[in-house]
């Protein structure tokens, strides 16, 4: 009875430690999208570092890893991003949650170029946009094809980069919020990329 009970409280512990990560991986997404300056909520960061220390390896893990890498490189700390946005690629499998999966190697591809990292870039985007084919979500692909044409540019290719933009413009995804999309408009010139 004894050793029943103490399954019983391990598995309670851990049930609350999953929660906890949950949570505090919804208040980071809230406070970063709103703009929060780092400094209000970097002890929420704090507490997902040490959360993320308790919890076995796998898909919530990868969440966390991701989220992480995505501060750091938006803090500037490159080489923690890189560290943690590799950790996640290693946790999130396509075969568990394609969508997530997809999107997680877009977001690292971005990454690498807003470095000026173009090695390997172009084959995780081919991956990435095979998978968001398949998912069905359009604006992930849209955000895609912002970053195959900086890709493209970035290598030299005006023609091929141009195609790729021209044809995100171009697609009804356009018309639904989308970061991406909206900065696009807007450096075109059309009055909906203000809002």
């Amino acid at each position: 009875a004894e050793a029943v009970g103490e399954q019983v409280r391990k598995r309670q512990e851990q049930a609350d430690l999953i929660r906890r990560a949950e949570a505090l991986l919804q208040v980071v997404a809230v406070r970063a999208v709103l703009g929060d300056p780092f400094a209000e909520w970097a002890d929420t960061v704090e507490a997902i570092e040490e959360v993320a220390t308790q919890l076995p390896r796998g898909h919530l893990l990868g969440r966390i890893y991701w989220t992480l890498g995505n501060i750091y490189h938006q803090q500037g700390d490159i080489e923690r991003g890189e560290r943690c946005h590799g950790e996640a690629a290693q946790l999130i499998t396509s075969s568990v949650d394609l969508i997530l999966w997809s999107r997680l190697h877009r977001v690292i591809a971005h990454h690498r170029l807003l470095r000026g990292v173009t090695d390997g870039v172009a084959e995780q985007l081919a991956q990435a946009e095979n998978a968001m084919t398949l998912t069905g979500r359009i604006t992930d692909l849209v955000e895609l094809w912002v970053d195959s044409a900086r890709l493209s540019l970035m290598e030299g290719d005006l023609e091929a980069g141009l195609i790729r933009v021209r044809g995100a413009l171009d697609h009804d995804a356009m018309r639904v919020p989308c970061p991406a999309c909206r900065g696009l408009r807007a450096a075109r010139g059309d009055p909906a990329g203000e809002g």
